[in-house]
């Protein structure tokens, strides 16, 4: 029989102040409690199961809010999910099923016992035949990629891997509208915001900053409260005497993992209320352990007052110019240190890196000693088609590694996306032999993020050169 179990969220607090430029310390931001209690089955990998895992997934979204076409979506891409692993398993093994929720997206974990699968139909670049019997029984991998947001595959030690989606709900985007004549405040306030002041700030942020400067996910004010709610975000937010909306500062991290911030904002332009912002995350960033903060979209002098520079990544668009964004980094804790793998094509710009920023790292060589190979390498692909960019992720090595990037990259650019990143986890010792491969196919190291997966993060960029 399956086991269900429930795991009991915990909800943030809020607080209230007045500050002044020299005053800036002791604020709360908003963190709304979530709604509902995860769940988590246990069962045996058989197809007459399905059933029990499509019933409570469907009903589990329902609880969570999520419309009728999310729903049909995320149920599709559990069943083909389950048929195929039942399919592939051994008699006997048992799979974890868990459903997170986090507000504006419901996760999906599968944790089964590790063995060999064929996950090729994960890739953008793949087609079905229905002359092609093999593929055919893995069209069901194809559907569920395309299905959700994201679709990306974890190991769990000792012989456990984690396959996870994330569905996000559908928003509408905002509709623009006439804004308030803003002037320099005598006094700002920072505050915990009423969600009608999250969708002000919005309308603010999408009509007063450059696109260039924010994620796409602000076009949206609705998944902003939710993401809120999902205790992923936090945001402070700032006020003049009229209760107007100033500006305001986003981020989202882990407790053990590095913190990306948004902004800070300013619509007055009003330095010292950027000062504000910055000092108040700063403060409530630095209660936790996180080793430090990045920030990769706000352009203004502050930043580079604040923070170290990360690197930077090229902005292209058809018919303009390219032009260069900056992304900056600011160490909040102690670094003690860590092991980071790396092939030797790109140990020279490890080393300067880790230099410039004093960040103890050992770097560890990946060398090939004539080991097999898998065949066919796995990439999976998260769109931004707001901004034109789309981000590569690994996940699985394999001998066609360069032709398969290839693909994808002539894939991506017929769709109009120039701006295509890779993310290479160095945490992961497989993933630093992508390396050659990389830099063959037109791809460059452009910013390195500490702390940002397993161990840190290697961006690449795929230089776009005269394809515009």
């Amino acid at each position: 029989m399956p086991c269900f179990q429930g795991l009991l969220p915990v909800g943030g607090q809020a607080g209230k102040r007045a500050i002044n430029e020299q005053d800036i310390s002791g604020v709360e931001c908003v963190n709304m409690e979530r709604k509902t209690q995860d769940i988590s089955i246990n069962l045996p990998m058989h197809s007459q199961m399905a059933p029990v895992i499509l019933g409570a997934v469907e009903n589990y979204a329902r609880v969570c809010g999520m419309d009728k076409a999310d729903i049909f979506k995320l149920v599709l891409a559990v069943e083909e999910i389950f048929t195929y692993l039942s399919d592939t398993s051994l008699p006997g093994e048992i799979m974890l099923l868990q459903c997170r929720y986090f507000t504006y997206c419901l996760q999906v974990d599968f944790i089964f016992p590790l063995r060999s699968l064929n996950l090729r139909a994960f890739n953008l670049t793949t087609k079905v035949s229905v002359d092609n019997e093999p593929l055919m029984e893995e069209m069901g991998l194809l559907i569920a990629s395309r299905s959700v947001e994201k679709l990306y595959f974890s190991r769990i030690y000792p012989d456990k891997l984690c396959l996870s989606m994330v569905k996000e709900k559908t928003y509408p985007e905002v509709i623009l509208q006439p804004l308030a004549d803003l002037s320099p405040a005598l006094q700002t306030i920072i505050r915990p915001a009423e969600p009608e002041e999250i969708k002000e700030f919005c309308q603010n942020l999408l009509q007063r900053i450059a696109e260039s400067q924010y994620p796409s996910f602000f076009n949206y004010p609705g998944k902003v409260i939710d993401m809120l709610a999902g205790d992923e975000y936090s945001i402070l937010l700032a006020f003049d005497e009229k209760d107007h909306v100033v500006g305001g500062i986003c981020w989202t991290g882990s407790q053990d993992r590095t913190v990306e911030c948004f902004g800070p904002y300013v619509f007055n332009d009003n330095e010292a209320t950027a000062l504000a912002l910055m000092d108040e995350c700063l403060v409530h960033i630095g209660r936790s352990n996180v080793p430090g903060i990045i920030s990769r979209y706000a352009e203004n002098a502050l930043l580079a007052s604040y923070f170290e520079k990360l690197g930077s990544t090229s902005v292209y668009k058809v018919g303009e110019m390219t032009s260069r964004k900056d992304a900056y980094y600011r160490q909040i804790n102690e670094d003690s240190g860590s092991r980071v793998w790396a092939h030797p094509d790109i140990e020279g710009f490890l080393q300067e890196f880790y230099q410039g920023l004093f960040l103890p790292r050992e770097i560890r060589l990946v060398l090939s000693q004539g080991e097999e190979l898998n065949q066919e390498s796995v990439f999976t692909t998260e769109f931004d088609r707001g901004r034109e960019q789309v981000t590569i992720r690994p996940l699985v090595f394999g001998e066609d590694a360069e032709h398969n990037l290839t693909q994808h990259i002539n894939s991506l650019q017929k769709e109009k996306l120039f701006n295509i990143f890779l993310e290479m986890d160095l945490g992961k010792a497989w993933q630093p032999s992508l390396t050659p491969y990389l830099l063959s196919s037109g791809f460059k190291p452009c910013l390195l993020l500490p702390y940002a997966g397993d161990g840190d993060l290697l961006i690449f960029q795929f230089e776009a050169g005269d394809a515009l």
